[in-house]
């Protein structure tokens, strides 16, 4: 059984993280040891997210859980991650979704023990099956990333995405392939082909690809990390899903950027900025697009009469023109 390490990001969402701990106890699969990082939450977080693993009874590890002082990753002060079956990171900074991935990543890389990375939202309940389908798929098809079916913690018959996005640059428009589609325990879902990226709410990734093609870009600080990583990873391989590893999703919960609801404009912020700066980044020729459709998005919200959405737009839209980065 190869060797996971669980990421798991947390910024104030301490009680969607502890359901998601309490759910990793009913996995199939063992062979695993989980990481939490904290995003310097200043509310309950850090109570909620300890009270979570010190119930877990299922452990195979000499030690239940250790604290890794972020200034020892990557040195040889660094506690092993295998050592605790829960490590806990406490970031001294809220850099972001990549920045507290990475954080858990770089603790997993210096143990060689690690064949993959599970990277998970705080705000999802995984099905027991769910690693272990994560996995064989991995070890079948040698990706370098493999995506679960992502399904609606709230309306558990509803499809979020299967595995990910197909993203059309010239249209600048990501499409989550089998978004509404019904789903029932144990129906048999086709496996998307050309996925553009994988679905940040469950990434498996293979640690070999990783140590070769780096780690994500914390530039973005929220949206567009997954498809620019996809980008790096995908010299490796192809993105794959595991159609029968299923994750209930609550979708953007700790930060109000559900797209089943009204986002907030930090959200419409952040999604307009980033387009933009990914676009310079990647394809830089192609910028134009990326712009058309920001301005296509305020002038919508226009006739919606949301005047405080389009001035958010266009300020994000100006920043990314401008190169301004992180938060």
């Amino acid at each position: 059984m190869p060797k996971v390490a669980i990421v798991i990001l947390n910024w104030h969402g301490g009680a969607d993280t502890a359901a998601c701990i309490e759910s990793l106890e009913h996995l199939k699969y063992t062979n695993f040891n989980v990481i939490v990082v904290d995003n310097a939450s200043t509310d309950n977080s850090l109570e909620l997210i300890t009270n979570a693993i010190h119930k877990q009874s299922k452990s195979d590890s000499a030690i239940l859980s250790q604290v890794i002082d972020p200034d020892t990753i990557g040195s040889k002060t660094q506690p092993s991650c295998v050592d605790a079956k829960f490590n806990l990171i406490k970031a001294p900074i809220n850099g972001g979704f990549a920045y507290g991935n990475n954080l858990g990543i770089k603790a997993a890389m210096s143990d060689t023990d690690f064949d993959y990375v599970w990277i998970l939202n705080n705000d999802v309940v995984v099905d027991p099956d769910a690693l272990t389908e994560l996995v064989n798929k991995a070890e079948l098809s040698s990706s370098p990333m493999v995506g679960s079916v992502l399904v609606y913690f709230d309306d558990r018959q509803t499809i979020q995405c299967i595995g990910g996005v197909r993203f059309n640059i010239f249209k600048a428009v990501g499409n989550q392939v089998g978004h509404g589609l019904t789903w029932t325990k144990g129906s048999s879902l086709p496996e998307p082909d050309k996925l553009s990226y994988i679905a940040g709410a469950s990434m498996l990734v293979n640690m070999a690809t990783i140590r070769r093609f780096g780690i994500m870009d914390e530039r973005y600080f929220l949206y567009y990390e997954e498809i620019d990583w996809a980008l790096q990873l995908a010299k490796a391989g192809k993105m794959v899903v595991a159609t029968k590893s299923i994750v209930f999703h609550k979708e953007g919960a700790s930060i109000g950027t559900s797209s089943r609801s009204k986002r907030s404009l930090l959200s419409y912020y952040y999604l307009a900025r980033n387009l933009v700066i990914f676009y310079r980044k990647n394809y830089p020729f192609l910028l134009i697009f990326a712009v058309s459709r920001n301005i296509r998005e305020a002038l919508r919200e226009v006739n919606f009469g949301d005047l405080s959405i389009c001035r958010t737009i266009l300020k994000a839209t100006w920043h990314g023109l401008l190169g301004k980065v992180g938060k």
